[in-house]
C-alpha cells in the first residue's frame, strides 16, 4: 500500500477530525492504469462539486496530482478521502479548511459474467441535500453490503422508500429500451457515479423516476462503476430474464477497455 497525506505527522490528534466524528467528507476511489487515472477529470469535477455543496475547500489539485506521478507507473485503486478539520466540538462548522488522505491499493480488473441481480430489503433514504455526493456518511451502503453478502446473488437493485429504482450497492444501474439509455433520477436519493458520467460524457442517457415494473419493460439492463465499466445483468430475480448479447454494448465496452488498457 502507497500512502500520502496533507497531514504532516499523523498522530492521534489529526484522527480528531470531523470526517471520523461526523462523515463530513468526501471520497472518491479512482482506477489507476500505468500511473494515469483514465477518469481523473470526471473525479476531480464531482469532488470539487461536492466540495462546494458542503463548504469545504478542496486540496490544491497540483499537489494531488504530483502525489500521483510519485506513484510512477503504477496501476491498481487510488482512494482520496477530504475532511473537514476539528475546530471546536459540536456539529456547526464555521470553517472549510480540510485535510486529505489519498492511498493506493494493488488490484487487478476481471473479466466478469453477466450479473445476477435481487431486489434489497433495505431501502435508500430519501435526502435531497445530500444525494449525489460521495460523502464520507456511508452507513446505508456498509448495511446494504452486509445484505449482500448473505444473498449468494452478485450485486442488489436497491430502492427508496416509495419503491424508486436508484442504484446498486456499489454501482448506478444504466438499461436499455429501443436503443436508448436509461438511468435512474438521482436528484433524491443515490450516487452521481464517475463511471455513469463517462456513458453521459459518450451517449444520450435519459434519468427517469422508475419502478421494477417499469424495468420489465428494458431489454437490457448493466451495472456501471468507475473501476469495472460496464457489467452486463442476466438475471434479476423475480422480475426479469435480460438479454445478454448486445451490440451496442458491446461497443461501449470496448472504448472502457481502450481507455483503460
Amino acid at each position: 500500500m502507497t500512502f500520502a497525506s496533507s497531514i504532516e505527522h499523523l498522530d492521534w490528534q489529526a484522527l480528531l477530525n470531523r470526517g471520523l466524528a461526523y462523515g463530513d467528507g468526501l471520497f472518491e476511489s479512482m482506477r489507476m492504469v500505468k500511473g494515469d487515472i483514465p477518469l481523473w477529470e470526471l473525479h476531480w469535477d464531482r469532488l470539487c462539486t461536492s466540495a462546494k455543496r458542503l463548504q469545504l475547500t478542496p486540496p490544491d489539485e497540483d499537489r494531488l496530482k504530483a502525489t500521483l506521478n510519485s506513484w510512477y507507473a503504477s496501476s491498481g485503486v487510488v482512494k482520496l478521502l477530504l475532511f473537514r478539520q476539528n475546530k471546536g466540538r459540536g456539529y456547526a462548522a464555521d470553517h472549510g479548511d480540510c485535510d486529505w488522505v489519498m492511498h493506493r491499493t494493488p488490484w487487478q480488473p476481471e473479466t466478469l459474467p453477466p450479473a445476477v441481480v435481487a431486489t434489497a430489503q433495505m431501502n435508500l433514504s430519501i435526502q435531497p441535500a445530500t444525494a449525489g455526493m460521495k460523502h464520507l456518511s456511508r452507513l446505508e451502503q456498509v448495511m446494504l453490503a452486509n445484505e449482500l453478502q448473505n444473498t449468494g446473488v452478485d450485486e442488489l437493485v436497491v430502492l427508496d422508500p416509495e419503491g424508486h429504482v436508484i442504484e446498486a450497492v456499489s454501482h448506478n444501474l444504466v438499461w436499455l429500451i429501443n436503443d436508448q439509455w436509461y438511468t435512474a433520477d438521482l436528484t433524491q436519493a443515490g450516487v452521481h457515479g464517475v463511471g455513469l458520467a463517462w456513458l453521459k460524457s459518450r451517449v444520450n442517457v435519459k434519468a427517469v423516476n422508475a419502478k421494477c415494473e417499469d424495468l420489465e419493460q428494458a431489454d437490457v439492463l448493466c451495472l456501471i462503476n468507475s473501476l469495472n465499466g460496464l457489467r452486463l445483468v442476466q438475471e434479476w430475480k423475480g422480475v426479469k430474464n435480460y438479454a445478454t448479447q448486445v451490440p451496442i454494448v458491446d461497443k461501449m465496452t470496448s472504448h472502457w477497455k481502450e481507455m483503460m488498457s
